[in-house]
Formats: C-alpha cells, sequence, structure tokens
C-alpha cells in the first residue's frame, strides 16, 4: 500500500507527543444524547426534520435516533456530523465524549500533536497509515488497548476501492481513540466516511450497535 501524506509529505510519525492521563469530567455520552444539543429551537440550532432531510434519512429515523432508540452507521453519523457545521474541535470533544470509560487511558500515551499531517486515501488506507506511522503499534497492542478484534481491525485496513468496510461508529471511536489522532485526523477521517456510496446510509438496533 502507498501512503499518501498529502501536501507536504511530511510523516505523521515525526508528529507524536508523550501526554499524560486527563480526567474525565462526566461519563461517557451517546450518539443521541450529543446531538439532542443541536436539535430544536433557539439560535444556532437546527429543526429535526431539516436536519434529517439534508441528511438523505427519513424524519422517523432521525426521530429514533434522537430518543436512543437506534445508532447510526459510520456514514450515516458522519453525514450529520458534517450537516452540523462542527469545527475540528468541536468534531474531536464529540468523539471523545463517545470513547467508552473501559478503554479511557489512565497512564501516560503517545498521541498526534495538533499539527500533524494529516492522510489521504480511503478509511482503511488512512487508518493504516496512522497505525504505522505509531511505531511500534501492531494489530494485537491495539486490539488490547481499544478492545476491538484484531480480525476487524485486519479487514477495516485491507479494504480496497472495491471492496470497502465502513466500521460501525463504535469501533471508529475506540480506534481514534487507541490511535492518538488529533482534531484535523479525525474530521478527515468522517469526511470520508461521509462521502462514502458504498455504505447504505441506515440504523442499527441499539442491541446489535457493538458489532464490528
Amino acid at each position: 500500500m502507498h501512503t499518501d501524506y498529502g501536501h507536504n509529505g511530511e510523516n505523521p510519525a515525526n508528529y507524536l507527543l508523550l501526554v499524560s492521563p486527563t480526567c474525565r469530567n462526566s461519563p461517557s455520552v451517546s450518539f443521541a444524547e450529543y446531538f439532542r444539543r443541536f436539535v430544536g429551537k433557539g439560535r444556532n440550532k437546527i429543526s429535526q426534520r431539516r436536519l434529517a432531510l439534508d441528511c438523505g434519512i427519513h424524519p422517523s429515523a432521525m426521530s429514533r435516533l434522537l430518543n436512543g432508540d437506534s445508532v447510526p452507521k459510520l456514514a450515516t453519523a458522519a453525514r450529520i456530523i458534517e450537516r452540523a457545521h462542527l469545527s475540528d474541535e468541536q468534531v474531536y470533544k464529540l468523539i471523545m465524549d463517545f470513547v467508552p470509560d473501559a478503554i479511557w487511558s489512565n497512564t501516560d500515551r503517545w498521541v498526534f500533536r495538533r499539527d500533524a499531517p494529516v492522510l489521504e486515501g480511503n478509511l482503511g488506507e488512512q487508518l493504516k497509515g496512522y497505525r504505522l506511522a505509531r511505531n511500534g503499534v501492531t494489530m494485537h497492542s491495539l486490539e488490547l488497548s481499544t478492545r476491538v478484534d484484531h480480525s476487524t481491525l485486519s479487514r477495516i485496513e485491507r479494504q480496497d476501492e472495491e471492496h470497502q468496510r465502513i466500521p460501525i461508529l463504535t469501533t471508529f471511536v475506540k480506534t481514534v481513540y487507541g490511535l492518538g489522532l488529533n482534531a484535523r485526523q479525525i474530521h478527515g477521517l468522517l469526511r470520508v466516511a461521509a462521502a462514502n456510496t458504498a455504505e447504505v446510509l441506515a440504523f442499527a438496533p441499539v442491541s446489535s450497535a457493538s458489532v464490528g
């Protein structure tokens, strides 16, 4: 695989930073809990119907999402995020709020600095490129830190233009956290997911949200 390091050709491995653990002010939140803050009446808020139409989702499906009765596939979530016109930092906070408490690190960990370059390519190519830039991070070590099965990670990285595998939202959140991606890198991945046409925009029952 040829990894495209973007316009300046710089390797993200040169932009790693060891950070101390941060305490969570509150437990992780659900997608529904977060987006209820953006939907409704008032300044800078969007109506539930308008958001649904902008994302190509039936209003009743959007209602089920906001009620917590279903969770979106990653492509759906990414399109909703894009329609909310969030900044890189707002997207980063959103994704970090979704990180399960079970994998939130209480020790020092390596992350990409804020000025680290953003890779190009499909979702799998970018995730693999970031993992390889994290010298020493293998599929096995990433599985241990994220609790995402290595076979799932492998399938995501092996995707090509004809067989793109889009991870579910929870898998995406765990993986980008485990890799220590910065705000621009995460937002870049979500833009790729939002533009993906291989995945039908749909919702899954809450009970199936943990499937890789």
